[in-house]
């Protein structure tokens, strides 16, 4: 459950097969353009009909309102949020500050092309919400939040990672680095 929609484990009638129902808020779909919404939809079928894209398989929903799709494909791990999904160029270089301030890149911050490396940061952040429930970098306000990624302020509290594997603080380590080779 997000601020905007919630996402429900649904079965088709006809076919048996589970799926996932976004439901929007009423006044979420009083705000939302027409626009919007078809937008959604055409991402979500675009996907849905390609196995090298994404497959619905799970859908996640942080209490910090980020809806993640993951999927472990044959090419690699996917985190889609389509709310900010659009179509690039080929050649085109996106340099904006996109999605939940907790995930963002420090290279975004300093307004530096989206590339694998930013990819690899969120994936760091996502392992750490997993593992903690909690963001690696998350202050009071996003002022707060964006000065903590920008200096990597990173901690590994012993209350939030005791138990917790060495391979997997090393992952996360490793994932989140300002500057990565």
């Amino acid at each position: 459950r997000g601020k905007f929609a919630a996402v429900r484990r649904a079965i088709h009638k006809k076919s048996g097969l589970n799926f996932a129902a976004k439901f929007l808020k009423r006044r979420r779909r009083a705000q939302s353009s027409d626009k919007e919404i078809q937008h959604e939809i055409a991402v979500l079928m675009l996907c849905s009909g390609s196995e090298n894209i994404v497959k619905l398989n799970a859908v996640h929903e942080t209490r910090f309102d980020t809806a993640l799709l993951l999927d472990l494909a044959t090419d690699g791990l996917k985190l889609c949020d389509f709310g900010i999904s659009r179509v690039v160029e080929n050649g085109s270089k996106v340099r904006e500050i996109l999605g939940t301030p907790d995930y963002v890149a420090p290279e975004v911050l300093q307004y530096e092309p989206l590339s694998l490396k930013t990819d690899i940061w969120s994936i760091g952040v996502l392992a750490y919400v997993l593992l903690t429930g909690f963001t690696p970098f998350g202050g009071d306000s996003k002022q707060e939040t964006f000065l903590n990624i920008s200096q990597c302020a990173l901690s590994f509290p012993d209350d939030l990672f005791d138990g917790i594997s060495n391979h997997a603080l090393d992952f996360i380590k490793n994932t989140l680095r300002i500057k990565p080779q």
